[in-house]
């Protein structure tokens, strides 16, 4: 995209580990990420968040407007998950389509973005499976809570995301198999509040799944 073109002016892009040139995250380092640890009965993440580099990537593409960097993981997520429970989820949704459902940001957050890098990450993974998946915009927050990184405890987390997520439009959702993307799974609060909402409103299988998961705050 355009403004790509012009970061690239601007600011040339570096690897955030290895410092290659040209490329915000190479493949190398991508592969070297350590795998997550199970993160919950009903979500999947592909890395540990507590690996410095992951982290800064992470951390770029949220904080400092490095959008390729959705293309890289969404592109990753979709050959690691997308691959392998297509067929699966499939035969559960009865040949219909799958939502992909972002997680909802902020409005604060994103009017400062310009964009939810939750929602870039799913259209990129679309892309792999344009007639089966389908990138569902049909959540949102009815107000903007605390962040919840600022909260330390489990319980605190679960209660700031109490009532915040609710659904656009239920008859949407009735029947339809959804997977919920997000980029970091901390406690997890966060996509079990989008889970509840979605299997309220009559989605018959939900599952999230992430760039990343840790429970250690930074």
């Amino acid at each position: 995209m355009w403004w790509d073109f012009l970061l690239d002016i601007a600011l040339p892009r570096s690897c955030v580990g290895c410092k290659k040139k040209g490329v915000s995250l190479c493949a190398k380092c991508l592969d070297a990420f350590p795998l997550a640890l199970h993160t919950g009965e009903f979500s999947d993440a592909l890395y540990d968040y507590n690996h410095p580099v992951l982290r800064r990537a992470i951390w770029r593409l949220k904080y400092y407007g490095d959008r390729t960097l959705a293309n890289i993981f969404g592109t990753r997520m979709a050959e690691e998950y997308l691959e392998e429970h297509t067929q699966i989820i499939s035969r559960l949704s009865y040949g219909s389509t799958i939502f992909l459902v972002p997680v909802p940001s902020t409005k604060r957050r994103y009017f400062e973005r310009g964009y939810n890098q939750a929602e870039l990450i799913a259209r990129v993974m679309t892309e792999r499976y344009p007639c089966t998946w389908k990138v569902a915009d049909i959540l949102y927050r009815t107000k903007d809570n605390k962040r919840q990184a600022l909260i330390k405890d489990r319980k605190g987390r679960k209660e700031n995301m109490s009532n915040i997520i609710a659904v656009k439009d239920s008859t949407h959702i009735q029947g339809q198999v959804c997977i919920i993307v997000d980029d970091v799974i901390t406690s997890g609060a966060t996509m079990n509040a989008c889970r509840e909402v979605l299997v309220n409103a009559g989605s018959p299988f939900v599952r999230g799944i992430a760039i990343a998961h840790g429970e250690k705050i930074w």
